[in-house]
C-alpha cells in the first residue's frame, strides 16, 4: 500500500499529466472522460486519479457529475470576458509599474521572447507562438515579483490556452498580429513608456478576446 506522500506524488503525477492532454488538445470539450480507462493509460489506481480530477474540476477544466459522469468542460461565453477582463486589470497595472526599471538579464529575455516569436511565426509553428505568447506574458508580469500576481495571470492562461492555441490553427495570420503588439508593447516597456505600454496591452487584449470569441471577422 502506498505511504500518504507517495500518493500525493502519484496525484501530482496524474494531475500534471491530465493536465497536459487536456491543455493539447487530445481530450476536446465534451469528452466524456473514464476514471478505469483513464488509470491504465497513467498506470495507477483510482484513488491518486480522484484527487487529480477533483482538483481539474475545481480549476474549471472538468465538469464531475453522477448522472454525467466526467465531461470535458470549456468556459463559458462570460467566463472568457471575465477572464479577459481580470487580464487587462492585472497585465495594464503591471506594465506600468516595471516600465524603464527593468534589468539587463530581464532586458534581454524580453527581447529573445520576441525574437523567437517572430521565428515562429514565419516558420508556422502554432504551438511554438502559442508558447512563447504565454511565456511573453508571465514574462512580464514576473518582473514585477509579485508572485501572486504571476499565479493568478498563469491561471487565468491555463483556462484559455486551448481557445487561443484553436483558434491561432484555425487563423495563422493572428500569429503575427499578435507577435507584432507584443513587440510593440516590449518596445514601450524597454524605453519606459508605462502609459503607452498599458495602452497598448488593452489593445491586444481586447483584440485577443475578440478573437477568442470569434468577433474579429472584420480584423
Amino acid at each position: 500500500m502506498a505511504s500518504a506522500p507517495e500518493r500525493r506524488l502519484l496525484a501530482d503525477r496524474a494531475y500534471d499529466a491530465l493536465k497536459g492532454s487536456l491543455q493539447s488538445g487530445k481530450y476536446p470539450p465534451g469528452t466524456f472522460l473514464s476514471e478505469r480507462q483513464l488509470a491504465r493509460v497513467l498506470g495507477m489506481s483510482k484513488t491518486p486519479l480522484k484527487s487529480a480530477l477533483v482538483r481539474l474540476e475545481a480549476e474549471g477544466f472538468l465538469r464531475i457529475s453522477p448522472q454525467q459522469g466526467i465531461v470535458v468542460r470549456e468556459p463559458s461565453v462570460q467566463e472568457i470576458v471575465e477572464l479577459f477582463d481580470l487580464r487587462e486589470a492585472i497585465e495594464t497595472y503591471v506594465v506600468r509599474r516595471v516600465a524603464g526599471r527593468l534589468t539587463a538579464d530581464q532586458s534581454s529575455r524580453l527581447k529573445e521572447n520576441v525574437r523567437l516569436q517572430m521565428r515562429a511565426v514565419k516558420d508556422e509553428r502554432v504551438e511554438d507562438a502559442t508558447r512563447l505568447d504565454t511565456e511573453f506574458h508571465a514574462l512580464v508580469c514576473g518582473f514585477l515579483g509579485n508572485r501572486e500576481l504571476s499565479q493568478t495571470l498563469a491561471r487565468m492562461r491555463e483556462k484559455l490556452h486551448l481557445h487561443i492555441l484553436g483558434n491561432l490553427s484555425r487563423r495563422p495570420e493572428r500569429m503575427a498580429d499578435s507577435a507584432r503588439e507584443h513587440a510593440g508593447i516590449a518596445e514601450a516597456l524597454l524605453k519606459g513608456r508605462g502609459e503607452q505600454a498599458a495602452e497598448l496591452v488593452r489593445q491586444h487584449l481586447t483584440y485577443g478576446r475578440q478573437f477568442v470569441l470569434g468577433q474579429d471577422a472584420n480584423r
